[in-house]
């Protein structure tokens, strides 16, 4: 779960507003842009970040080895310095030793929302060496066209002055190693000499998405725009599911996790909340850690394998949330009124402040007759499963709050 974001570039349009700072580094919302970047694609369980720096390089090293940086625990970020501006291929072909054998690559100047977990799966036996997030856009006389044939990319073609539809490059790229071959040595781009090369080979998928947002920072307008736009993109709904029998089936206290008993639909859920833009919680109480019929650490084993199970179809939970206390704990330091436990609300509220959730469109699905009730309570939605397939309950509150899809 490598990621690799290309942050050497010049960005000679943007003038003198980087001519002390790189792109990367422009302030977004009183942070890097960078930063904004990384947290986002951490989302997607991608926890070790490399950034190929070039220009203005001492910026980015200084910032990530001084500064205490405000994204998740457990990331780690490493910086390469190009000797010398070596281009976009250039710069790919110089970290060859820190790369892993597939990676998700992306440019440190834009940022594009949609669900990078489902794009980002291992290419198998296809005989891929990587993959395109393309846009299909209406009017494209900014940005060159992506020539396709089915999933395959046949060529790229200049961008055109009259109003044509076509396809778009977005700048995110999922790779294999192998790949690194076609990058000649000394100075490249890999828009222009590499991926070409790998079109004519055959060798190069493409992946069309409809993105919630895209936005690059390359020039002075654009920058402005992402400056008000951006803190308004990331602000998203959630879907909270209820913990057991929501998720999985509640029976025997659930915890081992080499028999993981996942509620019909429940796995396709989080998927469809994934690819729709919504932030998906699952929210559970987790008595039994309180009773002692298992320790926090297996719950949180439980937790690891799910997610496990989930990238396997590209999704993802963002965060799990419990409170093991409860007034009945054999556990002496447990056992106590919780606010954090069902049906109180706390445990949601500090969930949507931490994430700067949109309430209007967020919603809870919960077993438990009283959890419409505390959705209401924090101003959410709420809605009662009976059993069956998740799906059926969820499909139709995505259609009423509707935040977007990708395809």
């Amino acid at each position: 779960m490598q990621c690799v974001i290309l942050a050497g570039g010049i960005g000679s349009r943007l003038g003198n507003l980087v001519r002390d700072t790189p792109k990367p580094m422009l302030d977004i919302a009183g942070e890097p842009f960078i930063v904004l970047l990384i947290r986002e694609i951490a989302r997607f369980g991608f926890s070790h970040f490399l950034l190929l720096a070039g220009y203005k390089s001492q910026s980015i090293s200084d910032y990530f080895e001084h500064t205490d940086v405000d994204i998740p625990a457990g990331i780690s970020v490493q910086v390469v310095v190009e000797p010398n501006i070596l281009g976009t291929g250039g710069a790919l072909r110089g970290a060859a030793e820190y790369v892993e054998d597939e990676f998700l690559l992306c440019n440190g100047d834009s940022l594009c929302l949609f669900n990078i977990l489902s794009f980002a799966q291992p290419f198998g036996v296809s005989g891929f060496l990587g993959r395109i997030a393309l846009m299909f856009i209406e009017h494209n006389t900014r940005y060159g066209e992506v020539l396709l044939e089915g999933n395959r990319v046949l060529g790229f073609a200049e961008r055109s002055r009259g109003k044509v539809a076509g396809h778009m490059n977005m700048g995110v790229y999922y790779m294999h190693r192998g790949l690194l071959e076609a990058i000649p040595p000394g100075k490249s781009s890999l828009e222009k000499d590499v991926f070409p090369k790998l079109a004519a080979a055959g060798v190069l998928e493409a992946y069309p998405v409809k993105p919630d947002f895209f936005i690059d920072i390359g020039i002075p307008e654009d920058l402005e725009k992402a400056r008000a736009a951006i803190p308004e993109a990331l602000k998203r709904p959630a879907v909270f599911f209820a913990g057991d029998c929501v998720v999985n089936q509640g029976y025997g206290h659930v915890h081992d996790v080499s028999d993981l008993p996942w509620i019909l639909g429940a796995r396709a859920s989080i998927l469809a909340c994934n690819d729709a833009g919504y932030y998906v919680f699952v929210v559970t109480g987790r008595a039994s850690v309180a009773e002692r019929l298992y320790e926090e650490t297996a719950m949180h084993e439980l937790h690891a394998r799910m997610q496990s199970d989930l990238r396997m179809i590209g999704a993802h939970v963002d965060a799990f949330a419990s409170c093991p206390c409860h007034t009945e704990a054999l556990a002496p330091e447990l056992r106590y009124a919780c606010e954090c436990r069902k049906p109180e609300s706390a445990m949601l509220l500090r969930l949507i402040a931490d994430w700067n959730i949109k309430r209007n469109s967020s919603f809870l699905i919960g077993a438990k007759v009283s959890d419409p009730q505390t959705a209401g309570d924090v101003g959410i939605h709420g809605h009662f499963f009976t059993g069956g397939n998740l799906l059926d309950t969820l499909l139709p509150c995505l259609s009423i709050y509707g935040h977007g899809t990708t395809a």
